[in-house]
């Protein structure tokens, strides 16, 4: 049977339930060798950079069952489990406990959580699968990085590893009625404050107005996004420099030689830049809106029908002078299907806000180099 790797799994949005062992010596309250928590601690730190939540499991010393002796508490730990983990450490202070479950649930990505000392509870070393099914309920996946303690038959290193193996779940979704304002306002407010804005100073038909207009969409719905708690992720420059070779190297070559030019010249390359100052920030908004990819069908539909209506709106308030806008919705909606399947791949392996970035700058290099040039007054 294959072994799964942490390493190989989608961790970005899940907690990461990790039994680790972190009893170190401590003398007035202070921990005197960090040897283990620093190992420990090294192969974390790329989890959580992809966006794992960390649930930390550990036992400290030999307390009486079910007595919390200060002495034995694990929160004196946090300082230097914080420090190695380069993040602040959450702390429960108890293990097995609907508080503590909730304090699982509030983590963010790239968090982490420690519980209080597992051998408070007398179940741990008992083996007891009640126990092992109250420390279930604090995260997703399995991960044991408690070598030293692997071969005893306690609840957090036998019994819980068979409730809750190594397995991936979904994302859950935005609530339908967060979803729609974080579509509705932006499609609507977008237009009314910036048709009146249109500076009209790129050679590129409604170029200035396109930037603007993606400028401010996604502006709105990043605040909109942030304020209801979605998950920024994390950021891989690998991820993004993997899809703009794609994006512009790969799929760019073949299209400029096989069908239409898709190499910027002259002027095209500041129009280019000047776009993707309005470009970067809708795409990330709309990869952290759609998930990455994985929100459900109707939220993918959804979002983008809600700017392609936004794009609509501001045509029928200026026709004459935006009626072009009505050219660039077919290559925005052919952008989506043609990247949109990179981009979910990228997004599940360097995160939402990886992917939205290289997608922000392909979309600006595409538009850029697709539209006709203009000479004012000529």
């Amino acid at each position: 049977m294959a072994i799964r790797r942490i390493t190989d799994m989608d961790v970005a949005g899940q907690r990461l339930l990790v039994r680790a062992d972190l009893n170190v010596p401590v003398e007035d309250g202070r921990v005197t060798d960090t040897t283990r928590i620093d190992r420990f601690a090294a192969g974390m730190r790329p989890l959580l950079e992809r966006g794992a939540r960390l649930v930390i499991l550990t036992h400290f010393g030999r307390p009486k069952p079910n007595e919390k002796n200060p002495d034995y508490s694990v929160d004196k730990l946090r300082p230097a489990l914080s420090k190695a983990l380069r993040v602040p450490v959450k702390f429960s202070d108890v293990c097995a406990d609907a508080s503590a479950v909730m304090l699982s649930e509030q983590l963010r990505d790239g968090e982490a959580l420690l519980c209080e000392n597992l051998r408070y509870n007398a179940g741990e070393t008992q083996n007891d699968p009640g126990f092992a099914a109250d420390l279930a309920k604090l995260g997703d996946i399995y991960v044991n990085d408690a070598f030293s303690t692997a071969h005893r038959a306690h609840a957090s290193t036998e019994a819980l590893a068979h409730l809750l193996p190594e397995r991936t779940v979904d994302r859950p979704a935005i609530p339908h009625r967060r979803f729609a304002i974080a579509v509705l306002v932006p499609a609507i407010v977008t237009p009314l404050v910036a048709v009146p804005l249109d500076p009209g100073i790129l050679p590129v038909l409604v170029a200035d107005y396109l930037a603007l207009h993606l400028l401010i969409y996604g502006a709105l719905q990043l605040v909109l996004l942030r304020r209801f708690g979605v998950p920024w992720g994390h950021f891989s420059a690998l991820a993004v420099v993997a899809l703009l070779v794609w994006g512009l190297g790969v799929f760019g070559f073949a299209l400029d030689r096989y069908a239409a030019n898709f190499w910027p010249v002259g002027a095209r390359w500041w129009i280019i830049a000047a776009l993707a100052l309005g470009a970067i920030p809708f795409m990330v908004a709309d990869a952290f809106v759609t998930q990455g990819g994985r929100a459900p069908l109707s939220h993918r539909i959804g979002a983008r029908a809600g700017f392609l209506a936004s794009l609509g709106f501001a045509v029928a308030l200026d026709f004459w002078g935006l009626f072009f806008l009505l050219m660039i919705a077919p290559v925005i909606l052919l952008f989506y299907v043609v990247f949109g399947l990179m981009g979910r791949w990228v997004a599940r392996r360097g995160g939402a806000l990886s992917a939205g970035i290289a997608q922000g700058l392909i979309l600006a290099w595409a538009i850029g180099v697709s539209f006709p040039l203009f000479v004012a007054g000529g």
